[in-house]
């Protein structure tokens, strides 16, 4: 049971929360019962975060994609603020996520939503809302793609989400949220054809302005001539004068309504072109982001293509050096085994040599020996030193006599060779030991003039010592 909730305000998270079936509250302190699974609507600080991890409560994590969560901080000031903003909030993320392990878990957004008619090749927790992406009030514009066209030419904040992704408990399903092309291709197309509408329309109001501006012609004429017989017949309409002054105040009129209709045509025939221009302005210029947008992405395709290529073929690599190196230790590990069972019936005929009568004879003739021979102690700590380094992995006979070949060639036993002459000049008892790096790392093994490999078996070992500087790198690695 645990918490669900995230740090990262987006639109996505507020559809969720209004269609997910699922417990939901509204402040932290509404969250009262810790057996109990709820959605937490508030997005939160990282402060309140870390509060609710030191109250030891477990925390599922929702983390939006990482163009989304551009998009969210899209009122910043400048780009370059708004890329430090989102580097500030994931970089305290991953440490508050450093020291929170075993409470914090983080799931990508990508888990909560899954495109109809698509399974998901990946179980996702029981514990976690499961909506379909179509069920959101969200549509994709250009602006989608713009800035997951920024976040993926930015390699700073791609580092550092990376290293977010290798936190989640899930894999992200990064095509649920990838900018749909397909959808801005029939919104261009929709565009389009509205366009050519617009200019037939225009085309016919032309034709019509015609027309008028040809009767206005005529009427005008008609005019002309109604004057030209009012002159003439002017002396013999006297009587009627008032009535041919109310007709000429009446076209008078009519040239008025005349005139501003055709003003108000001029005017609207004037706006339409305006806006037939900039329509057509704006479509080149979509026209030729969305052609440098699709050449980005198949440049940014084909790029991640040679990378996959490279990687399985170094992934082959790796694999048939590891298959070399199993098969190296099994061998290995055989020749052990087979040592060690010589060794036991060396031990076994051993021991029934000591209880012979003999073995006491020559025990006392060994002492006898001590006192006259002053090297017979020395030569006997040998002989348990060649046995002690025997038994070590770390000496391996057949690398010894393969890699130096003087030593093989003067028939000595590799283990005495080795303790007597070949840690003083520098060679190495295998490929997994160096002892001239271990005197040197650790002087006070250098100033007791042990052996490096029987201080290693005796004490270095139990005392956490490294052997060689691989052993560094690896645990930096680590």
């Amino acid at each position: 049971m645990s918490l669900i909730c995230t740090i990262f305000n987006s639109q996505h998270w507020e559809e969720l929360c209004k269609v997910a079936e699922f417990p939901i509250v509204n402040k932290v302190e509404s969250y009262t019962d810790e057996n109990l699974t709820v959605l937490l609507k508030k997005v939160l600080s990282n402060e309140e975060l870390a509060k609710l991890l030191a109250k030891r409560i477990s925390v599922s994590l929702i983390v939006p994609p990482l163009h989304i969560l551009f998009k969210s901080f899209s009122n910043s000031e400048s780009l370059t603020s708004r890329v430090s903003t989102v580097e500030s909030l994931l970089d305290s993320l991953l440490a508050l996520y450093k020291k929170n392990r075993k409470y914090l878990r983080i799931y990508p957004m990508s888990t909560l939503f899954e495109k109809p008619e698509t399974p998901t090749n990946e179980s996702v927790s029981d514990s976690l809302p499961h909506i379909s992406l179509d069920s959101l009030s969200i549509k994709q514009d250009f602006y989608d793609i713009i800035c997951h066209s920024l976040v993926h030419q930015n390699p700073q904040l791609l580092k550092i989400f990376r290293k977010i992704e290798s936190c989640f408990m899930v894999s992200e399903k990064q095509s649920v949220f990838f900018p749909q092309l397909e959808g801005m291709e029939e919104e261009l197309i929709n565009l389009h054809t509205g366009n050519q509408i617009f200019k037939e329309e225009n085309a016919r109001l032309l034709q019509q302005l015609h027309l008028v501006q040809e009767a206005i012609e005529v009427k005008v004429d008609t005019l002309n001539e109604l004057k030209q017989e009012k002159s003439k017949v002017e002396s013999e309409i006297e009587n009627f004068r008032i009535s041919g002054a109310k007709q000429n105040d009446l076209l008078k009129n009519c040239e008025s309504c005349l005139f501003k209709e055709r003003n108000k045509t001029k005017m609207l025939v004037a706006e339409k072109k305006a806006m037939v221009s900039a329509h057509e302005d704006e479509i080149q210029s979509l026209n030729k982001r969305f052609t440098d947008k699709i050449k980005e992405f198949e440049t940014l395709l084909d790029k991640r293509l040679s990378d996959i290529s490279a990687l399985k073929s170094s992934h082959t690599m790796l694999e048939k050096k590891a298959a070399r190196e199993i098969k190296n230790v099994e061998n290995k590990l055989a020749a052990k085994l087979k040592i060690e069972h010589q060794l036991r019936a060396e031990l076994a005929e051993l021991r029934t040599i000591k209880q012979s009568k003999i073995w006491k004879v020559s025990s006392r003739m060994e002492k006898l020996s001590n006192i006259v021979d002053r090297d017979a102690k020395k030569r006997k700590q040998l002989i348990q030193d060649i046995s002690l380094i025997y038994t070590s992995e770390l000496f391996e006979a057949d690398w010894y006599l393969a890699t130096y070949k003087d030593v093989k060639e003067s028939l000595i036993d590799p283990a005495e060779h080795y303790l007597i002459y070949g840690a003083k000049e520098g060679r190495r008892p295998s490929q997994h030991f160096d002892g001239n790096w271990y005197l040197k790392r650790y002087p006070d093994v250098a100033e007791s003039k042990l052996n490096p490999l029987i201080h290693y078996i005796r004490r270095g070992r139990q005392e956490g010592r490294l052997i060689s500087p691989v052993m560094i790198t690896h645990n930096k690695k680590q």
